[in-house]
């Protein structure tokens, strides 16, 4: 009898141990791998009210601009657990934009100098190089490729294991980057939380949610505006790769200087199909 006692206290006690050990937490940063490859649909829209004061009366002009993208995007090497090269197939990068001003309208479409072509991204001690990976680049494409990022490291979120409803604070201008805000400083702090996992394709992702306030400082017609940015956000990260798999975001930034505010309203969705 006392045999048998002791036998179930100790399987009792091996399933606490597992149990505890599970609930260690997930590792919501992944780890990237060569050979990655994955179509990203991404789609932003923001509608922004412009009210220049004259003479004590406010003449305000919106513009609304949309932009879509497609590209398949493949891992070429990884060091230290961080994307050293990657490249991007852009099929689709295109831009509407309609001007509002009293009864007129203005639209215009534009397609991007490097939509159909191979972009090579490689990470150096200086930062991120870009070049064309097919062709001769004209100046026009040369110009384009100055400005694009590099492989978002996602460290915003903290390394590490967590548990589902882990909460923590991350600096606001890499949230401002992945929002797609354009803004040249921020303050304040993000709370973001892990609140679930989702399984996506297949893989199972952490779901992290976020909604604040944080001061900016924007760019707009050669100096910038003082202003707030309300956002709320959901992205969800693969626990195998690492990835960025589907981000939902609203974004509210209200900005002022002399003579002037503005009013940038967007929403972005952003959606990820492994490949390989």
């Amino acid at each position: 009898m006392k045999a048998l006692l002791a036998l179930l206290f100790f399987l009792v006690a091996l399933a606490s141990i597992h149990v505890h050990a599970g609930d260690e937490g997930y590792d919501l940063r992944g780890q990237h791998r060569a050979g990655l490859k994955y179509r990203d649909l991404y789609h932003y829209k923001i509608s922004t009210t412009t009210n220049f004061q004259k003479g004590g009366a406010g003449v305000p002009e919106v513009t609304d601009l949309i932009l879509d993208q497609d590209t398949v995007i493949t891992v070429k090497s990884v060091e230290a657990g961080k994307v050293k090269e990657f490249t991007t197939q852009i099929t689709k990068d295109e831009q509407t934009t309609i001007h509002h001003q009293g009864d007129k309208d203005a639209k215009s479409e534009e397609i991007s100098d490097l939509s159909g072509h191979l972009i090579v991204s490689v990470r150096g001690q200086d930062g991120w190089e870009h070049t064309l990976g097919d062709g001769q680049p004209t100046p026009a494409q040369e110009a384009v490729l100055k400005t694009r990022s590099g492989w978002d490291d996602g460290e915003y979120v903290p390394a590490g294991k967590h548990p589902i409803g882990f909460s923590w604070e991350a600096d606001p201008l890499p949230i401002t980057n992945l929002l797609g805000v354009s803004c040249n400083a921020a303050s304040g702090k993000v709370k973001m939380t892990f609140t679930s996992l989702k399984e996506v394709h297949g893989e199972k992702c952490g779901v992290i949610e976020s909604t604040g306030s944080i001061k900016v400082k924007v760019p707009s017609f050669g100096r910038d505006l003082s202003g707030t940015m309300d956002f709320k956000f959901t992205l969800l990260t693969c626990l195998k790769t690492g990835l960025t798999v589907q981000i939902d975001a609203e974004t509210d930034v209200k900005a002022s200087g002399a003579e002037v505010t503005t009013e940038d309203k967007a929403t972005m969705t952003d959606r990820v199909e492994m490949l390989e």
